[in-house]
């Protein structure tokens, strides 16, 4: 029988770290699942409708396993809860996003109201409009960050004290962390589409457990897969 070979995703691992240790262990077990079967999965496989590639999903619990397959490989994108939003993927008729909006539209606009206070004011003589007065336009976080999700995620303690007085996404933008950090503390606030996970760099998955050794801590890292143009 043909085993195929694993790999994994940045925001596949950054998810991992999220899951109840419950979970958790069960993703090895759907894994060697795969590794035999990623077309059926022992029946329990379900192809994602509104996609290029070939997305499927595995469940686990409540919880989804995405991945998607080709040429003897398959790369695991994402692992996440069942909640409306990964309905939504699975709709029939799903419509692809409408294309990213001027940048004119993306900058804060002011109503009508807005509009009319600011004429107003504007009139009246001697009246000072320093740019402090604008408001500012901030994104709240959707749960708060704690020390214990922080460990979990296996964020350095060095970053702990910045990161928890962060009251909105702006402000985390704006900290001096390490790229790999801060994606991963990301990934774990606002889930990515999952076309821009097929497309992000995948990691040689030589053994299953491996996965339970990285949310362990014993594991660091994987190996880079190269594209086949480096071999």
């Amino acid at each position: 029988m043909t085993t195929w070979a694993i790999s994994v995703a940045d925001t596949f691992l950054n998810e991992l770290l999220n899951l109840p240790q419950s979970v958790s262990k069960k993703v090895s077990k759907a894994i060697k699942v795969l590794q035999k079967d990623p077309i059926s999965a022992n029946g329990d496989a379900k192809k994602l409708k509104g996609y290029n590639n070939n997305i499927y999903r595995v469940r686990i619990g409540n919880y989804r396993l995405i991945y998607s397959f080709g040429q003897g490989w398959v790369k695991l994108l994402s692992v996440r809860k069942r909640d409306d939003r990964t309905y939504e993927i699975e709709i029939p008729d799903f419509e692809a996003p409408a294309p990213p909006p001027e940048s004119t539209v993306l900058e804060p606009q002011l109503d009508g109201n807005q509009e009319s206070r600011i004429e107003s004011r504007n009139k009246l003589p001697d009246l000072p409009t320093p740019d402090s007065l604008s408001p500012e336009i901030t994104t709240a976080l959707p749960f708060n960050l704690t020390k214990t999700l922080l460990k979990k995620w296996q964020i350095p303690a060095e970053y702990w004290a910045e990161i928890l007085q962060v009251q909105h996404s702006e402000a985390l933008l704006e900290l001096p962390l390490p790229e790999k950090v801060l994606e991963r503390i990301l990934d774990n606030l606002y889930p990515r589409s999952l076309e821009e996970i097929a497309t992000q760099r995948e990691y040689i998955l030589t053994h299953p457990e491996d996965l339970d050794r990285f949310v362990e801590g014993s594991l660091s890292a994987f190996l880079l897969k190269l594209a086949p143009e480096q071999e």
